[in-house]
């Protein structure tokens, strides 16, 4: 009974002994996440000081920069700003590091993909796209009710769909999206549509696809 009682006692001493221990790793994460947010706004500091001082400093400095993936929506956007008026007032070249697409397409005119260590692509966005696809992609969100076969179309691939929302890979060298767009909304009622370029993120990971199969 009296091991029974002090087998008890221990367990429930060192309960909080745990719980004391969880406390202390969760805070010394969130420490630890503070201190790359100050790092960062230090860094911007560091960096809005080497504008006025040296353009050639900051064209290092940014070379060495890793991410903004830190910064909240309102900083990332006036670091892009502040990078894009870098370069068009000052001239200097910044070299960006990243696997942040949207940074990617917001500041990059340039785009070097590199993959083991080969280089992949080096040109524009555009010419990026150019090499590994020239689909587009049309959206179409269908009234309630009507049936996603009436979206389909022989010019057209269904590559995903959610709820009454229907996304279709086209090639406008076979049919225009104009063409397209028509043939759907005189098939069925359509509630809204609109035609876009793949992501940056589908291009990339084709790309390393057909590097693969070679």
């Amino acid at each position: 009974m009296l091991a029974a009682i002090g087998q008890l006692a221990a367990v429930f001493v060192g309960i909080p002994s745990l719980i004391y221990l969880a406390v202390q790793i969760r805070e010394q994460t969130k420490e630890r996440r503070q201190s790359g947010v100050n790092a960062l706004t230090v860094q911007w500091g560091d960096l809005t000081r080497a504008l006025h001082e040296s353009a050639e400093f900051t064209a290092i400095y940014l070379r060495g920069a890793q991410s903004f993936h830190d910064l909240d929506a309102v900083s990332k956007l006036v670091v892009r700003e502040f990078i894009t008026t870098l370069n068009r007032q000052r001239g200097v070249t910044v070299i960006l590091t990243t696997h942040d697409m949207e940074d990617i397409e917001a500041l990059c005119r340039r785009v070097m993909v590199i993959g083991d260590g080969k280089l992949l692509s080096d040109g524009t966005l555009s010419e990026l796209r150019a090499s590994v696809t020239t689909e587009r992609w049309l959206t179409v969100d269908l009234a309630e009710g009507v049936p996603f076969t009436a979206v389909l179309d022989g010019d057209a691939r269904l590559i995903k769909s959610e709820g009454r929302r229907f996304c279709l890979a086209f090639d406008p060298k076979q049919v225009a999206a104009a063409e397209l767009i028509a043939r759907i909304a005189r098939s069925c009622p359509v509630q809204d549509l609109f035609v876009e370029n793949p992501p940056i993120e589908a291009i990339i990971a084709r790309l390393y696809s057909q590097q693969k199969l070679q």
